[in-house]
């Protein structure tokens, strides 16, 4: 795999962590470091299983040591690993930095900024999550009465009274906000597109606003304050299919 000497290798991986310039890399399957470390794992052990052979043979007999994974092709692979784990990495972080880079101010009290992990809080799915805002923030958490199969519950975040839970579809993100209702987290959306849709549950119309990106994003949004509490549904998914989840919030 990697026919260059330990000089030339290291000059390789001194290079690439100095270079700026984005590697063009794919985004990567899930399981794809997972993959890899479980190959390199594998290999170790068939290495040490060699060794321990070699050794345990009688004196006088013919040692034939079998290495099949040499140093520079392990290190090639963890390099290779790192580089996979580090663009995904990018790939995720880029994509949450780019939906609030332009509308921090308007997504909850203060500027709040959703991608930051120091406000992360530990639940076990989103039930945990309306759990905790009915707990914490004291108000009756609106949920969501549709969940297409293929969307996920990645995280929750909570500051200032705001909560954030974050949801992945596929190659797009969805949030779900809620907060007590005061004059910080009325919203001011910068909308290009708006459409009015019934929610039965609710028994409200709810306005679905669309925001266009340069880069061909569509932003969506729709809002509703109930009972002293604001809440906001807000992402990237098909227009289709986030007017289906605004139709079927409920308590």
């Amino acid at each position: 795999m990697c026919d260059c000497s330990r000089e030339d290798l290291l000059d390789e991986f001194e290079a690439a962590s100095n270079t700026d310039i984005p590697l063009p890399i794919p985004e990567p399957a899930a399981d794809e470091f997972e993959k890899i470390w479980s190959r390199i794992q594998e290999e170790r052990a068939e290495s040490a299983d060699t060794t321990e052979q070699a050794g345990s043979e009688e004196p006088g007999e013919d040692k034939v040591i079998r290495v099949r994974f040499g140093w520079k092709r392990l290190a090639a692979i963890g390099l290779i690993a790192c580089l996979i784990a580090g663009s995904g990495s990018i790939v995720a972080v880029g994509r949450k930095s780019y939906f609030f880079r332009e509308r921090k101010d308007e997504i909850g009290s203060n500027g709040v900024v959703f991608n930051n992990d120091m406000n992360k809080v530990a639940v076990n799915g989103e039930e945990e999550a309306y759990a905790l805002i009915m707990d914490k923030l004291e108000i009756k958490p609106l949920r969501l009465g549709f969940v297409p199969s293929e969307m996920s519950f990645e995280e929750m975040q909570m500051e200032d009274g705001v909560a954030y839970m974050s949801f992945r579809y596929k190659d797009d993100f969805l949030y779900f906000i809620q907060s007590k209702y005061n004059t910080e987290v009325s919203h001011n959306y910068k909308s290009e597109e708006e459409n009015v849709t019934y929610n039965k549950w609710l028994k409200e119309d709810l306005t679905i606003r669309k925001e266009f990106h340069k880069d061909n994003k569509v932003t969506i949004e729709t809002s509703i304050i109930i009972e002293g509490a604001f809440y906001r549904l807000v992402g990237t998914v098909e227009y289709e299919l986030f007017q289906q989840m605004a139709e079927e919030l409920t308590f």
